[in-house]
């Protein structure tokens, strides 16, 4: 489940990225958490409170800030961001129950198994040979990759998915950066109002959680 999970996440990923700005792609992918604790409520039994609900609907209207329906067409890349962050969700979940008996490198190389399948009879029609330099990013690509999602399981391994999410809104900063200095793109300000609205919906949730019961 989890390899067919990341690979949605990937191919809807990927594509965003030809399509929208670094930033906007990272904005959006912040209601991945915020849609894990609604999964959470849902498969882990996690009870649904008013903060929970609150933080939620918070980060609906930071999407809705980004997207601006009615304002202006929505793209096909922001949608594909949104898929990818309702699979990202979904694998949120699964690591959390795969975590109670699989270490962080089992869960890794378990996804890897699992994609490769799916990627290559989903790639075979579209196959382009890469050139010597796309070869040498790609290759660069692989490690990076292995190291960031072990990385990420192990940080919810070892932590509640409510104290770690909010570490994320980083990628917002070095995707606004990397996107301004590899590709000369400047993120609007809706982007950066709706990008902050999600991580204080986040970052609220991530306190809150960590208060005692009655608090």
């Amino acid at each position: 489940l989890r390899g067919a999970l990341h690979v949605v996440f990937m191919f809807s990923l990927f594509t965003a990225l030809t399509l929208i700005p670094l930033a906007k792609v990272s904005a959006l992918n912040f209601t991945a958490p915020l849609m894990g604790t609604a999964l959470a409520i849902l498969f882990l039994g996690e009870k649904l409170r008013a903060r929970r609900v609150g933080a939620l609907a918070m980060g609906f209207v930071g999407t809705l800030v980004i997207l601006r329906p009615g304002v202006i067409e929505v793209e096909p890349g922001s949608m594909l961001v949104l898929v990818a962050a309702s699979a990202f969700a979904a694998s949120i979940v699964v690591i959390k129950i795969m975590s109670r008996t699989e270490t962080t490198v089992s869960m890794t190389l378990y996804q890897s198994l699992f994609s490769l399948p799916i990627v290559i009879v989903a790639t075979v029609p579209f196959w382009t040979t890469p050139s010597v330099g796309q070869l040498a990013v790609l290759v660069l690509l692989g490690p990076l990759g292995t190291v960031a999602h072990m990385s990420f399981a192990h940080a919810f391994k070892q932590a509640d998915v409510s104290a770690v999410t909010p570490v994320e809104f980083t990628k917002l900063i070095f995707a606004s950066s990397f996107g301004y200095l590899f590709f000369a793109e400047v993120p609007g300000v809706w982007t950066w109002v709706g990008g902050s609205l999600i991580f204080s919906a986040v970052a609220y949730l991530a306190i809150r959680e960590r208060a005692p019961p009655a608090a």
